[in-house]
């Protein structure tokens, strides 16, 4: 919904934008009111201009103004351009329902051919006046060609470089620029020359035709990006394409300008100087203009935050901006800075708002797509209405001709550039350079500038320049968008350019089989719904079976790809892959086919890697910086065949290098050391002097007086090294600067003393080096003090060299300056202190933001792959990489726990406000709140997000009893929490020990305080057995292989629980947990946990409940991703859904009913049986939605537990009501405590009350459930 009212917001600015363009293009077709005023008026002798026909009227008020009565027909252009973009939904809405292989703007072009040719045939019908009637609807063609430039050229190119991939196209922009620069050169002159010697009637000059070569060389990008996108060439070709089209369109556009300065005026003096010159200027300073623009940019979108309309304003207006100022005022390429300034907000899109940039993105995919059907059917029209003026039969044979050369020439620049351009980037193959040579075609710019060279004063009069220049464009526009156009995609067909690997057709099998299979358990789950079991279901099965699309494609393999039936749902699971689905030996790739899928996965997982990174940074967890490191690093992965992303690629964000450490060692090794006062003095005079000595206030009174001695310092020092003999001459002006510096003198003199008595000798030579300058300037001072007093008194008369030491002696007192550098070392030191802390949050920002990734590609790997061989060794990559960034992280949280603390501070607080923002919106969905108190609390949310990207990079370490008091199990408990806190102690690890082994005895519970430690799981015989026969989950901290057969390993830090099941069932250890570093740890002992449990036995918040609750919710946590119905949910939507559980423990519960408000029942230990089917669920398991009342398995000697999870915040008002609420009240208890539920219950109370009479008044049935999940298999709505 958010998503819809966002888009109504810019849906203003594409209707703004039509407006625009029709005012626009009214102006300079001069159909708006126009004045017009009677012959023998003075008026008509005035020069044209607003301003000038104002004076006029001031200076002549008898004149009278009359205005031209204003013409509806002239409403006609707006009719036209809507009716153009009515015309183009329509042609694409054919094209996608017939499939037709013809491009979208070829046809568009078409059309405009077709319209254009309606002012040539209608004068030789019967219809009077059409020929006026129909120029009226087709004047939208006849705006200047300036101006279409410079209203479609900023979109087109802005939303071309804006939607490139950044990094595909700065590894191509060497090759992009050989194409773009000296490709152009080439292809001008070779053109020019052909044209002189075989365009013979049209005796066009060598500079004539170099013009014409400069109009009808360039690759038009409006034409080129139209077709690829289309036919969906791969993605370095088309970046490949797509930027030389872009870059030679300005040269294009460079080469006309100069071309047609030189036909102009050809023997102008200076001219080879200024055509450097604009060269120069155009090419340099059209791409530094552009990033300027682009920096401005992104400036004013990052401050901004989750406003959609202004940030997508600030894109629009600077790409139209960076256009106008760069061609009108500073004579620059505007294309090149429209090319600079798409590109770089491209590399910079996180300045953007995470959730405003697919607005972005669809907004500009809306307006190129505008822009392309209005400009392609202009296009049309001016070719028939315009073009064909001059038209002779030996112009087409010209043009045919023409036609075929600058094919040849453009493969002959590929040819010869080839050397270069298949060792740069991506290389170049010879399909690639066909693709090339035959995708080259000219659109609107040639057009464009054909135009202005036919309606140029000093060309239009040359009948073999201006109208066959516009001629000859026009066919070659015509045939290359017809002929090449048309048969681009036959062409990449031929050269298997558009081939889909096996790869690809095993992603698509797989993705088939899971959205078959997800059909498949949707119509299972709906049959059991009471409203719609009596539906036809094989009808429903029709109606919703899709084929697969690469069925009919060729494979060298045989595999076969069946549709899933009901047997097959529970091979299809997430996270599960069915043997029976295995292919045989015998269906085995071959090497080169295994190693192109090995390609096409590892593609694929870094694909997802991206997107992982890019929803982490939506949902406000990654910065930007980080995110941008992370998809770069996942871009640079793609470039190298079989690599992905290892964990020593990003170890040197979080590693410390550079100046600052550098400094931050020296600075803290000289001044880093904390004052160690010296004692006091027992002596009465030395103690004062120490009391004065080591005060804040004296140090700082000292500073201002050294201030404030270096103003006559600096003036006396000024005058002695300027004017020397006029001081000595001036005696009061000496006898002042020598009162003032006994002043001075005095002051350091009695600090020194006060120092040396109060500090004692030895503290005040050896502590602090700062005093060897003191003394060193306070003897100079003395030794300036006595001469001064002898020569001033004139008692001795100095020699030169004395005087020249006199001399040095006051100069040198400058020097004290240094002195009030003192107190910036601190701030010195906090500064790189603070760019440190940074560094390293960035690093373990980005650390975190791939172990998140990496784990979420691992749990969808098995919907990415199917291949058994192949999804086992990504999987070990990718844990392998994960493991190896956790431990770095481990031992960067070691070494600055404030970091850590600091990143893991703002990751929670931005989780606390998506939920918060989340529950507020489904307010809104449920109508319990209004649009302005809505739009209240969500800037208030939004304002919160913001302030949190400027959150503090270090956090100083918390108590270590924190740890004790946020325990799950202890939260809300005032009697366990003291006695944990009575019973615990601090122990220590180093590092290599172990904390525990695998078939230890229990050994009661450690929490990390601080440290890293590994925990290692290697299955064996017994506890696979144990599993599978009894439900039991192995004792071990590891959840990431549900089916507990592989062998694990992960690493934990502050806050890891160990032990918590040892406690509960006194089961033996089954995996090993080690120290990677030293480690302290909290310990519960064993027998104390097991009193604990037989003390607070509380019927409905026991501890054990509360301590099987806590090993749950990690259960589940790992469980649920698996499940369909939540494979769609981030891990904080599922743990906030899990806070809402118990686990009930008692006789009664053995066997339960599952009330209306359950949501989810969770088998965490154990079995349990449906009472009604008799199917056996074990742990760790969901049963069913169907499953109404459950009990153990008879037999069995494991005690079973399960997680129920509510609906919704349970009621606390009616609890302990009756004894039919036990199960309630066991979800209450541990859910809530004393103050919460109270709270709870009066906002619980009158929100219902609210919710309720707000759906009596709309007559809306009363709901039966706030259940904010969909049913198990089914989506919600």
């Amino acid at each position: 919904m958010m998503l819809a009212l966002r888009a109504l917001h810019h849906l203003r600015l594409y209707l703004c934008w039509l407006c625009l363009l029709s005012v626009i293009t009214a102006v300079f077709t001069k159909d708006l009111i126009i004045l017009a005023p009677k012959l023998n008026n003075p008026i008509s002798s005035l020069k044209p201009g607003f301003c000038g026909y104002q004076q006029l009227l001031n200076n002549k008020p008898e004149l009278i103004r009359e205005c031209k009565v204003f013409n509806a027909k002239n409403l006609r252009f707006f009719m036209s351009l809507f009716s153009i973009i009515l015309w183009g939904a329509i042609v694409r809405s054919i094209l996608r329902t017939t499939g037709l292989c013809i491009p979208y703007t070829v046809l568009l072009m078409i059309t405009g051919l077709l319209v254009g040719l309606g002012t040539r045939i209608i004068p030789y019908t019967k219809w009077e006046g059409g020929c006026q009637e129909w120029s009226t609807y087709t004047k939208i063609a006849r705006m200047p060609p300036q101006i279409i430039l410079y209203v479609f050229l900023p979109v087109l190119i802005f939303e071309s470089a804006f939607s490139m991939n950044p990094h595909v196209f700065v590894r191509s922009a060497f090759q992009i620029l050989i194409a773009a620069l000296p490709g152009m050169l080439i292809t001008t002159f070779v053109t020019a020359l052909v044209c002189q010697n075989f365009l013979i009637h049209y005796t066009w000059e060598f500079s004539q035709a170099a013009l014409f070569g400069a109009i009808i060389s360039a690759t038009d990008p409006v034409a080129v990006v139209a077709i690829l996108k289309e036919l969906g060439t791969s993605e370095a070709l088309s970046t490949m394409i797509e930027g030389e089209s872009l870059l030679n369109d300005g040269v294009a556009i460079l080469l006309y300008e100069i071309f047609s300065e030189i036909v102009i005026s050809p023997g102008e003096d200076g001219l080879p100087l200024q055509i450097l010159r604009k060269f120069a200027q155009i090419t340099l300073g059209g791409p530094a203009f552009g990033f300027v623009m682009a920096k401005i940019a992104i400036f004013c979108v990052s401050v901004i935050f989750n406003d959609a309309t202004v940030e997508i304003t600030i894109t629009l207006v600077a790409a139209y901006l960076t256009y106008y100022i760069g061609e009108a005022i500073l004579g620059v390429s505007g294309v090149m800075a429209v090319v600079v300034l798409g590109l770089v907000m491209s590399a910079e899109r996180t300045s953007i708002s995470p959730e405003v940039e697919v607005l972005v993105h669809h907004f500009w995919e809306m307006l190129g797509y505008l822009a392309n059907t209005v400009l392609f059917v202009i296009v049309g029209i001016v070719i028939t209405e315009t073009a064909i003026n001059s038209f002779h039969w030996l112009d087409l044979a010209y043009l045919v001709f023409l036609y075929i050369a600058l094919n040849i020439i453009r493969l002959f620049m590929l040819l010869v550039l080839s050397p270069c351009l298949s060792r740069l980037g991506y290389g170049l193959t010879w399909q690639n350079m066909i693709v090339m040579m035959w995708g080259g075609l000219r659109g609107a710019v040639g057009i464009c500038l054909s135009l202005e060279v036919y309606t140029s004063p000093e060309l239009c009069k040359k009948p073999q320049i201006g109208p066959k220049f516009l001629l000859q464009t026009a066919g070659i526009v015509f045939l290359t968008l017809v002929v090449n156009g048309t048969t681009t995609q036959a062409l990449l067909d031929c050269l298997g350019a558009t081939e889909i690997s096996i790869g690809r057709i095993q992603d698509m099998n797989n993705a088939y089989k899971q959205v078959s299979g997800a059909q498949v358990r949707t119509i299972a789950v709906l049959k059991n719904d009471r409203f719609l079991a009596d539906a036809k279901w094989e009808l429903v099965e029709k109606y919703t079976t899709i084929e697969n699309p690469y069925a009919k494609q060729k494979s060298n393999t045989k595999k076969k790809v069946e549709r899933p039936t009901v047997a097959m749902v529970s091979a299809l699971s997430p996270g599960k892959v069915d043997p029976a689905l295995v292919d045989d030996a015998e269906n085995e790739p071959t090497k080169e086919e295994y190693r192109e899928m090995t390609e096409e996965a590892r593609l694929r997982c870094l694909k997802a890697l991206k997107v992982s990174f890019w929803r982490q940074y939506e949902q406000g967890v990654l910065t930007e910086l980080a995110v941008q490191i992370l998809r770069n690093a996942a871009s640079g992965a793609e470039d190298k065949p079989l690599r992905i992303i290892h964990a020593r690629d990003l170890n040197k964000y979080w590693v410390l290098h550079g100046v600052f450490p550098w400094l931050q060692i020296r600075l803290t090794r000289k001044f880093g050391k904390e004052e160690v006062l010296p004692p006091k003095p027992k002596d009465g005079c030395r103690r004062c002097c120490w009391v004065i000595a080591t005060s804040v206030w004296f140090e700082y009174f000292i500073m201002i007086c050294v201030f404030l001695n270096m103003i006559p310092a600096s003036w006396e020092t000024y005058i002695i090294t300027t004017m020397e003999d006029s001081y000595r001459e001036n005696e009061e002006q000496l006898w002042m600067f020598f009162g003032v510096n006994v002043v001075f003198l005095v002051i350091y003199v009695l600090e020194a003393v006060i120092k040396i008595l109060g500090r004692g000798k030895n503290d005040y030579f050896c502590v602090d080096k700062w005093n060897y300058l003191d003394i060193f300037l306070l003897i100079a001072s003395i030794a300036d003090f006595t001469i001064a007093i002898l020569t001033n008194l004139k008692f001795v008369k100095l020699k030169p060299g004395a005087t020249q030491a006199l001399r040095f002696a006051r100069i040198i007192r400058v020097m004290r300056v240094f002195r009030l550098l003192r107190p910036l070392f601190p701030a010195i030191m906090k500064i790189v202190d603070r760019r440190i802390n940074e560094q390293l949050f960035l690093g373990y920002d980005v650390g975190k933001g791939f172990v998140t990734a990496v784990d979420d590609v691992i749990k969808f790997l098995p919907q990415m792959i199917s291949h058994p061989k192949l999804l086992r060794k990504l999987k070990n990559a990718l844990e392998h990489e994960r493991l190896q960034t956790v431990r770095e992280m481990g031992m960067l949280q070691k070494g600055h726990p404030g970091i850590a603390i600091a990143v893991k501070t703002r990751h929670a607080s931005r989780a606390v406000l998506n939920q918060m923002r989340e529950a507020l919106l489904e307010l809104k969905e449920d109508g319990l709140i209004d649009d302005k108190e809505n739009t209240i609390l969500l800037l208030a949310l939004e304002e919160k997000m913001k302030r949190l990207w400027h959150s503090p990079s270090t956090i100083p370490s918390f108590s270590p009893q924190i740890l004790l008091e946020n325990l799950p199990w202890v939260i809300g408990n005032d009697d366990i929490l003291a006695y944990v806190k009575d019973n615990a102690t601090l122990v220590s690890f180093g590092f290599g020990e172990t904390i525990s082994e695998e078939g230890e005895s229990p050994n009661g519970i450690h929490i990390i305080v601080s440290g890293m430690i590994k925990v290692h799981y290697i299955p064996n015989d017994e506890i696979i057995k144990n599993y599978e026969d009894y439900g039991v989950v192995p004792n071990m901290e590891l959840f990431l292989d549900l089916t507990f057969r592989s062998e694990e390993m992960d690493f934990f830090s502050t806050g890891t629980i160990i032990g918590e099941k040892s406690v509960l069932t006194g089961e033996t250890r089954c995996a090993t947990v080690s120290c990677e570093t030293v480690v302290s740890a909290y310990h519960l002992p064993q027998a104390p946990m097991k009193t604990a449990l037989s003390i607070f036995t509380d019927p409905y918040d026991s501890l054990e409940s509360r301590m099987w609750r806590s090993y749950g919710i990690k259960l589940a946590t790992a469980l649920l991703p698996t499940q369909p119905a939540y494979a769609s949910w981030t891990l904080d939507k599922i743990r906030m859904h899990l806070e809402r559980s118990a686990v009930p423990i008692g006789e009664k519960f053995e066997t339960m009913t599952v009330p209306e408000y359950i949501s989810d029942v969770i088998v965490i230990q154990g079995q349990v049986m449906n009472s009604h089917t008799k199917e056996i669920y074990q742990a760790p398991s969901l049963v069913p939605r169907s499953c109404s009342k459950f009990s153990p398995v008879d037999g069995s000697s494991v005690q079973p537990r399960v997680l129920v999870v509510a609906h919704e915040e349970i009621d606390h008002e009616e609890e302990f009501h009756s004894n039919n609420h036990s199960l309630h009240n066991v979800i209450a208890k541990n859910t809530k405590d004393a103050e919460v539920i109270r709270r709870h219950s009066e906002a619980s109370k009158f929100s219902k009350s609210v919710k309720r009479d707000r759906q009596s008044v709309s007559n809306v049935g009363k709901r039966q459930s706030f259940d904010k999940r969909p049913k198990h298999g089914v989506q919600k709505p």
